[in-house]
């Protein structure tokens, strides 16, 4: 659509995003009708059909609404309310990362992350730029994965201390220290450890898995090394 102002293109590019989002959860019914063993040859042939409409339905609805985000930044003066602004960006940094591009989704979302520290918008920012993250380590091989490490460090130390009783932050930190036993480098697994607190339940399991990797290592080094090397007590 022609929009001509800040507040148009907002409003045309939610009723998008809203659009997409329902037929996001039509894919989802399809595909498990599709993967039904009950399901008849005839209608998985006609679902995939309709599966394929829906998706090319999607996609349109969610290239437009970037292209309206985009004006409305634009378009945006200081009449306009602030708040709005900032749900701009935030759903531009959204539907970035829908369409599989986390880096510009990232850059994004960690700005509005740091403006907006301690509030409720700026978590939802931070769980966005965490998404992004994800998404890179998924696919990453090892050294892109201690890359991404060296990147995701300072940004899950900012959410732990800013949000620190939120399961954003935890999930943060828990990357952290799983990314750094997988590299065997277990000194810094413990820093990252301690970004978590304690009483946190929903570490409790990386705690645990962290103190086995810990002391098979101990065991190791000992059994090399010998039990008086200054190695062993270390990690003992």
């Amino acid at each position: 659509p022609q929009v001509k102002n800040f507040a148009e293109a907002i409003a045309a590019a939610q009723e998008r995003i809203e659009r997409s989002e329902t037929a996001s959860i039509s894919i989802e019914a399809i595909n498990l009708e599709i993967a039904d063993d009950k399901t008849a040859a005839d209608r998985k042939q006609e679902l995939n059909q309709q599966l394929a409409a829906t998706q090319a339905a999607v996609d349109v609805d969610q290239r437009q609404a970037l292209e309206l985000l985009r004006s409305a930044l634009r378009f945006y003066q200081s009449s306009d309310a602030r708040e709005k602004l900032f749900e701009a960006r935030f759903r531009l940094a959204f539907l970035l990362l829908k369409q599989q591009r986390p880096w510009e989704a990232m850059s994004v979302a960690q700005f509005l992350a740091y403006s907006a520290a301690g509030t409720d918008q700026g978590l939802q920012a931070a769980a966005v730029t965490l998404a992004g993250f994800s998404d890179l380590l998924r696919t990453a091989g090892a050294e892109g994965k201690v890359e991404l490490t060296d990147q995701l460090q300072p940004f899950a130390e900012y959410a732990v201390a800013t949000w620190p009783e939120s399961a954003e932050a935890s999930a943060a930190a828990s990357a952290l220290v799983q990314l750094a036993l997988i590299n065997k480098n277990f000194a810094q697994a413990q820093q990252f450890l301690n970004l978590i607190p304690a009483g946190n339940a929903a570490t409790a399991k990386l705690r645990r898995d962290a103190g086995l990797a810990f002391y098979a290592k101990y065991l190791e080094e000992k059994s090399t090394a010998g039990e008086d090397a200054e190695s062993t007590k270390q990690l003992r």
